[in-house]
């Protein structure tokens, strides 16, 4: 709601100083490659296996399409999972 005076000039929108790809994703994914994160691209999660737990769920498998076929990638304990659903 503050912003909302001056929307039309876009006045209080915070942006990079380069495009955001090269500002932002860029350095995430080398930062998380360097973490030992494993990233697939190019490919489509179509399933979760879940067990639950007491007022949450907890995420076993990852059910994911590439090119070259269907696979499922496990999850181990300690694993974390963030999931988007894509609009």
């Amino acid at each position: 709601m503050l912003e909302f005076p001056r929307i039309e000039t876009l006045a209080g929108v915070k942006r990079t100083i380069y495009n955001q790809y090269d500002s932002l994703v860029r350095p995430l994914q080398a930062w998380l490659t360097a973490q030992g994160v494993h990233l697939i691209a190019d490919c489509t999660v179509t399933d979760l296996d879940m067990r639950p737990r007491t007022a949450s769920f907890v995420v076993t498998g990852i059910h994911c399409r590439e090119q070259e076929g269907d696979q499922t990638i496990a999850v181990d304990e300690g694993d974390l999972v963030f999931v988007q659903t894509a609009p």
